[in-house]
């Protein structure tokens, strides 16, 4: 394919050891399937073209690619320039967030954050290195956003946190509160006989559920109705009203007070 002119995205990755060739691969591929997810979100693909980054030339030097971005016709996408600015700086905000140069963090999801966490393997493995990425037209430098090493480490860290932060409690999600055992069957296979309180959500004994045996194995293999124990799980309604608790998991337990 002749070179087309035009807006262009380029990512320099200035490395210091050799680089894993699978690990490239699945940087780059994390860096075009969140290029696709923004494009659509953002209105860039309004007729579905399957808008994709398209490598123009790669060069010697560090690791230097540069793409454009083009539909599966080939034809230019329409305001290609604000695609890829967009999505650069969509990029850049995401990771400002988390180096603490941005109170608010962009509105994506643990998979797209994955994405943006898997770009940034090569360089956070690499103690020294460095990626640019460039968007240019006509020569023109429009974009130029750098990360360091320590800051694709430390963005890494903060997107994994976030993923594996417990879910945030709502109307029916809880974590970690205090449960007391008000009736049980000594029995992992009984469905019913099992009632506990937990303070937050209703005054009386509701109906308890376990998630699985080994929810339901902690509280009985212990001196249960002298025991305050701490869970996670799902207030169960009817009519608004809560009805069961269906217990996911046991963290911990300690004494009643006298």
């Amino acid at each position: 394919m002749d070179k087309v002119q035009g807006p262009t995205l380029t990512l320099e990755i200035k490395n210091e050891k050799p680089v894993d060739l699978l690990v490239l691969a699945a940087s780059l591929e994390a860096y075009a399937n969140q290029y696709q997810t923004f494009v659509r979100s953002t209105g860039h693909d309004v007729e579905g073209e399957n808008v994709r980054l398209y490598v123009q030339e790669m060069r010697s030097g560090s690791i230097i690619a540069e793409f454009i971005s083009l539909a599966e016709q080939i034809s230019l996408v329409a305001d290609h320039l604000d695609a890829l600015g967009g999505f650069v700086t969509h990029i850049r905000e995401i990771s400002e967030y988390y180096l603490g140069k941005r109170e608010t963090k962009s509105e994506v999801s643990d998979k797209e954050l994955q994405r943006v966490s898997d770009f940034y393997e090569i360089t956070a493995q690499d103690q020294g290195s460095q990626i640019n990425t460039i968007v240019k037209d006509g020569g023109q430098v429009i974009l130029n956003v750098n990360v360091t090493s320590t800051e694709a480490r430390a963005i890494q860290n903060g997107i994994q946190r976030d993923i594996n932060k417990p879910p945030e409690e709502d109307e029916h999600n809880f974590h970690e509160e205090l449960l007391l055992i008000w009736q049980a069957r000594n029995d992992l296979r009984s469905k019913a006989g099992d009632q506990g309180k937990i303070d937050r959500y209703s005054e009386k004994p509701l109906k308890l559920l376990f998630e699985n045996d080994e929810a339901k194995k902690a509280i009985l293999d212990q001196d249960l109705f002298h025991l305050i124990f701490i869970v996670s799980g799902k207030v169960m309604t009817a009519d608004e009203q809560p009805v069961a608790y269906k217990i996911y998991e046991v963290h911990e337990w300690f004494e009643r007070p006298e």
